[in-house]
């Protein structure tokens, strides 16, 4: 797991009002918390080849409950050791919350080339389980 502190989309997560930060040991460490249920929120980083891009990219486009319908894990099968297409995924322990961005590395950067998406409650649930 990923530091979601240290994460790219971090700032935009943060000013989103749905995280906070929480300090801890006199404020020598920091952690990365859902504001509804107090839940500490990990990040994760899948990269894909840029074959798999189109399909990824159909996630960010589709209704939950078109995603309710598709098949388990889906792109987790993708996943490359080195790809030009980066998934940030922050999630809390309690899977109540889930945010993703996709990133393309492009001119020696990842730059995001799709919105942050938020996913609260069942919504989250659903969102983990393709992922």
């Amino acid at each position: 797991m990923a530091n979601a502190l240290r994460m790219e989309m971090a700032n935009d997560l943060i000013s989103s009002g749905e995280v906070n930060i929480v300090s801890k040991f006199f404020g020598l460490s920091k952690d990365m918390v859902y504001t509804s249920t107090n839940s500490k929120v990990e990040g994760e980083v899948l990269e894909f080849k840029v074959e798999a891009e189109q399909e990824i990219k159909k996630l960010f486009n589709k209704s939950i409950e078109e995603l309710s319908s598709m098949e388990e894990h889906g792109i987790r099968r993708k996943v490359a050791t080195l790809g030009n297409i980066k998934l940030d995924i922050c999630k809390s322990e309690d899977n109540e919350f889930v945010a993703i961005r996709l990133y393309k590395y492009e001119q020696y950067e990842y730059k995001p080339i799709s919105d942050l998406k938020i996913f609260k409650g069942n919504d989250a649930k659903t969102m983990l389980r393709l992922i």
